[in-house]
This record gives C-alpha cells, structure tokens and sequence, in this order.
C-alpha cells in the first residue's frame, strides 16, 4: 500500500508537468464514452461506462463517472431436496467522482492519464425459489389402488417465488489509460480500471473497455 505522503508526492509530480511540460491541450470540458468487458465473481460481463469532467490545467481534472454492467449471472447454491434456485441474475450500477491526471509526453497526439476516486454502488440481485412438492406416495403402503391414492393424494407441483434484492454499498476506483488524438478534439481511449465495493458482500471487479473521448 501506498502512504499519504508517496501519493502526494506523485499529485505534486503531476502537477509540475503541467505546468513545465509540452502538454497536449488546454483547460476545458472533457466527455467520454467506453464499452468494455469486466470480471466480476470470475465471470465476464458486458459494461458500458459513460464519463464528464473538467481539466483545470494541462496535467489536472475532475470528473464524474457511471458505470454500469446491465447483466451478472451467478450460481447460487440449491438446497436440496425440497428448495431450488433458478433464473439468477443481477447488475451493477456505480457512481463515483474522480480525480484524473494526464500525463505529458512529447507526441501531441497521445495522451495517457490515470484515474482514482469512489463514490457509491447500487446493487441488484434476482432470482426464482423453487420449492418442491411433497414426494410422491407408494400405493402398496397405503395397501390402495393406485387410481385411489391420485384421487386422494393429487400429483404435486412446484412453487415458484421470485425475489429481488437491492443493496447500497461504497466503491472505490483507481486504473489509467491512453487516449489517442484521432481529430481536432476527438480522442481513442483504451481504459483498465479496478473498482472494488465495500459492502455486506464485499466484489472486486475489474474491467477493461475502449472508447471515445472529446475534449472542448
């Protein structure tokens, strides 16, 4: 783990690029889109993270993030013999606001930055309970016809319940990236990012998506 003071010490580095350095653009309105994949529970789901900020300088900016993975299908254990689970699903929706730091290099065109902040997740969870009817009964117990036992004893069926959960929980982010000038403006980002949430069930998911940025 990093301390406070290395932290630090690496803002102030950022800084001072800014202002001695060959930067690649002004102050200004950033916005960026990005369509990635991201491991969550060692599964791979789709993402979709939409982005906005301000750079206040050439090296220094803050934004606000949303990220969100639409779906997240998990295994949930059955509990056998009487209770089962089906139709599991879930997504994940997390807001955070960041703190970005481009990083100055010599070709204009590229642009590579890194990106650290939290904020909050919102999680949901769905799935079906499935519980069994009662076993099946044996007519020569019951020492009877088995057409008398189905009249008296109905053959048994399943109960089906869905449910929903819906959690809260604190999340922190931190990854980096490149963005590639295309156009006047218009930027190639190739982003890998670690978001980690804090909550009744602790995640870590990590992700990595391209997309594209603009710079006003």
């Amino acid at each position: 783990m990093y301390s406070l003071r290395s932290v630090a010490t690496l803002l102030m580095l950022f800084l001072l690029c800014a202002v001695t350095g060959q930067a690649q653009s002004a102050s200004g309105a950033l916005v960026s889109g990005a369509v990635g994949m991201a491991v969550v529970d060692s599964r791979s789901d789709i993402n979709v993270t939409a982005a906005a900020g301000y750079r206040f300088n050439r090296a220094f900016g803050l934004g606000v993030e949303l990220t969100m993975i639409p779906s997240l299908p998990r295994n949930l254990p059955d509990y056998y013999p009487f209770v089962r689970i089906d139709n599991a699903d879930g997504s994940i929706t997390a807001f955070t606001t960041n703190v970005r730091l481009e990083i100055p290099t010599t070709p204009a065109r590229i642009v590579p930055y890194v990106v650290m902040g939290g904020g909050v997740a919102n999680i949901k969870e769905s799935a079906d309970v499935i519980i069994a009817g009662y076993p099946g009964i044996d007519p020569t117990i019951l020492g009877l016809p088995p057409q008398a036992v189905s009249l008296i004893f109905p053959p048994p069926s399943d109960i089906r319940s869905p449910f929903t959960i819906s959690t809260t929980d604190l999340a922190l982010t931190v990854g980096g990236g490149v963005s590639v000038l295309a156009t006047h403006g218009m930027s190639i980002d190739v982003d890998l990012r670690y978001l980690h949430l804090m909550g009744t069930e602790d995640r870590s998911i990590g992700r990595f998506g391209a997309g594209v940025s603009y710079r006003f």
